[in-house]
């Protein structure tokens, strides 16, 4: 498999269609396709019915693995991947 240089995109706030994606607060998803291309969503308030959604959405065989990012008290980072390889 060729992996292109990793790039990365932080999806806007005009592209969220959650209202609750524009409070502060919550998880980071970051979802990693094969060809090397980054999607970062912030301020995720239910992460595992996010996920749910980008996979219902989304071919499984264009995904490397998703992301969760959690901070839990202060700056302590509880982080789970599911991988698809």
């Amino acid at each position: 498999m060729r992996v292109f240089s990793e790039k990365k995109l932080i999806v806007g706030d005009k592209h969220r269609t959650n209202n609750m994606s524009l409070q502060e607060g919550g998880s980071t998803v970051e979802v990693h396709y094969k060809n090397g291309f980054i999607k970062v969503y912030t301020n995720v308030k239910y992460p595992n019915a996010y996920i749910k959604k980008i996979l219902e959405k989304t071919n499984h065989s264009t995904l490397s693995s998703i992301k969760t990012i959690d901070t839990v008290k202060g700056s302590k980072q509880k982080t789970k991947i599911m991988s698809f390889e």
